[in-house]
């Protein structure tokens, strides 16, 4: 896997002309592991996820629903594991 700084993936993602949506879900994936899976999140691979969800969400409005869809679902995913999140999600979403 490459580094989280690296930036292939947003610019692949950004500058294909169609994007099936097997590419979302790969996207997902990698932001969420599977439920059966016996590892613990990655966060390079997080980070990897939603800086090309955000790509996609800034570069193609027609996406731009389904890649919000998919960051709603990872913060979803983690505000267990981040209390702090769950405080500030609560002041910007009473």
């Amino acid at each position: 896997m490459l580094p989280p700084t690296d930036k292939s993936l947003s610019k692949l993602l950004g500058e294909a002309p169609v994007l099936p949506d097997r590419a979302l879900n790969l996207l997902e994936s990698l932001c969420i592991p599977a439920k059966e899976s016996l590892q613990p999140p990655n966060g390079d691979r997080i980070t990897q996820g939603l800086s090309a969800v955000w790509v996609l969400i800034l570069l193609r409005p027609p996406m731009r629903s389904k890649c919000l869809e998919i960051a709603l679902k990872v913060v979803a995913f983690y505000i267990g594991f981040v209390p702090e999140l769950k405080l500030t999600l609560h002041l910007y979403c009473p």
